[in-house]
């Protein structure tokens, strides 16, 4: 038997017994085959049963064979820990590994970390005898944003961070705002990490203040954890608080948003809509009429700022004015005398 034969059956046997149920009349060799199948390998069901003949000579098996179909599963109070981990498993922790490893304290990354170097090792072993374990090979993930490089964050400062919100106590950093000319340094009570593209945010309040924040990690040169309790506000939920758009840098509430936009971009907002209640007029051939309750962000002028000529604000007024000194603005500094 080849090296690829033997390590294709082992790993088809150890997933075999992750499937068969500790309680009930067990599970056949037939439907054993379906979720074997399913999991990328080929597989007859006289090769399940010739498996399961094996195993249970080796482990505490038992087969129901009171009634057809036979059932398989462990016996009463049969205790066995199977650390590998499935091919199914191994595709998820290496999709997921990129986007959970920022926001895990080290406490709970440190045991994952050597599930997530198997996952990757037994990805690449299988990858030429299972179907499945090729699938990380056909999908990516990437954002329609400009794709800039993430910036450095140290990282006993995130450690630090995240050890600081897992214990609910206040830390103190050095920070450089993005304009300011000196670092300060801030007492602030960390209520969250927020993952926005690139950058990885900590929600926090500073000091007394009551007034919730964002913070990128990348510019805090310097953490140390403090003894004292963080003062959480009052029925605080960061998914409330990320829903409210201040994960979209929010400038106030949500807006009657209203605009003319050109046939040639509406396919897209069609599929994917700014609002529950978006909705779209005809307004003549090359134009439509958009309106949608939004929340005024940054984001949302980053988009609007985006489309160009191929959007023109109606309302509100002053969301009109502001796009509409920048546009005076832009064409200011692109003015030139042979134009």
């Amino acid at each position: 038997m080849s090296q690829i034969t033997e390590r294709n059956t082992l790993s088809r046997q150890w997933e075999i017994l992750r499937l068969l149920p500790s309680v009930g009349v067990g599970i056949s060799a037939r439907e054993l085959v379906k979720r074997l199948t399913s999991l990328g390998f080929n597989v007859s069901k006289r090769t399940v049963e010739r498996d399961l003949n094996e195993l249970s000579r080796q482990f505490p098996l038992l087969c129901n064979d009171k009634s057809r179909p036979y059932g398989w599963r462990w016996m009463d109070n049969a205790s066995f820990d199977i650390p590998n981990l499935s091919i199914s498993d191994c595709v998820s922790l290496a999709i997921t590994e990129e986007v959970i490893a920022p926001l895990l304290p080290p406490s709970v990354l440190r045991p994952l970390k050597p599930r997530f170097e198997y996952a990757k090792k037994h990805l690449q072993e299988a990858n030429r005898d299972n179907a499945l374990a090729q699938w990380t090979d056909k999908v990516a993930i990437r954002t329609p944003s400009m794709p800039l490089l993430p910036p450095a964050i140290d990282g006993q400062v995130l450690n630090i961070i995240q050890s600081a919100l897992l214990d609910d106590k206040q830390v103190k950093v050095v920070y450089s705002g993005v304009w300011a000319e000196e670092a300060k340094t801030l007492v602030l009570h960390p209520l969250g990490l927020i993952q926005r593209g690139k950058i990885l945010y900590l929600a926090a309040t500073a000091f007394s203040y009551s007034d919730i924040r964002l913070y990128a990690l990348q510019r805090i040169n310097v953490a140390e954890q403090l003894e004292d309790n963080i003062d959480k506000p009052v029925n605080f939920s960061l998914q409330h608080y990320i829903d409210s758009g201040a994960a979209e840098f929010s400038l106030s509430g949500d807006i009657a948003f209203e605009a003319r936009i050109h046939r040639s971009v509406i396919n897209y907002l069609f599929e994917t809509p700014l609002s529950h209640d978006m909705q779209v007029k005809e307004a003549n051939t090359d134009w439509l009429d958009l309106t949608a309750s939004v929340k005024d962000s940054w984001q949302f002028r980053w988009w609007l700022r985006s489309q160009g000529s191929s959007i023109e604000v109606l309302a509100p007024t002053n969301l009109r004015q502001t796009i509409k000194n920048e546009v005076t603005a832009l064409c200011n500094l692109y003015k030139v005398d042979n134009f």
